[in-house]
């Protein structure tokens, strides 16, 4: 069955709750998953979606680590993030990463914690340099909640490609190892729901 997930991750007394769905898998466009009824004329890309989007943990220097894997700080920052996201009720349906080692270990530190029905799996196209107008189309294909995993300067540009539709206007401020949320809103526009920064979780 779905599972469910505060629909905020602030405020006092008991948050309420929103179903999350399944939804398609890969990159082409597929069916609804079950139990979500799209209008006759309503496109996937004006239906909601939960993104979050994370920038990889602390990682050793090149000249340590021709890999770059994560640190021990950088790994128990990540860690601390997937507790406090456990423990606010987030679920995902998917992680993907950019296959960089540092993406990858931040991205299974989470998987580990929150249980996403698919991933944690690596996908192109999130890499730092990689132009973020491919993804932004594939996101128009995806619906329910999905988590990707990657790099600066290419994560700050795909918010602002999709929040101002300029990806050289920054808007939001990322953290290695923090998460920003962003929403799909039922009429396609996109919203930064809010921020997270490891260092403000203990």
């Amino acid at each position: 069955g779905s599972r469910s997930i505060p629909a905020s991750c602030g405020g006092s007394g008991k948050a309420r709750r929103a179903r999350v769905r399944p939804t398609g898998r890969g990159r082409r466009q597929e069916p609804p998953a079950r139990g979500v009824i799209i209008p006759r004329g309503v496109s996937v890309a004006a239906m909601p979606l939960e993104l979050y989007l994370v920038q990889h943990g602390r990682a050793r220097a090149e000249s340590e680590d021709p890999a770059r894997s994560l640190t021990e700080e950088g790994r128990q920052e990540v860690a601390r993030v997937a507790a406090f996201l456990e423990a606010a009720g987030i679920a995902l349906d998917r992680i993907e990463h950019s296959g960089k080692l540092r993406a990858r270990q931040t991205a299974e530190i989470l998987a580990a914690r929150l249980g996403p029905r698919e991933g944690p799996m690596e996908v192109p196209g999130i890499a730092p340099d990689d132009d973020p107008a491919p993804l932004v189309s594939r996101l128009a294909e995806q619906t329910g909640s999905l988590m990707l995993v990657g790099h600066l300067p290419h994560l700050s540009r795909l918010v602002s490609l999709l929040v101002v539709g300029s990806p050289g206007t920054p808007i939001v401020q990322f953290h290695m190892g923090g998460v920003v949320r962003l929403d799909r809103e039922p009429e396609g526009r996109w919203a930064v729901r809010w921020a997270l920064a490891p260092e403000i979780v203990r």
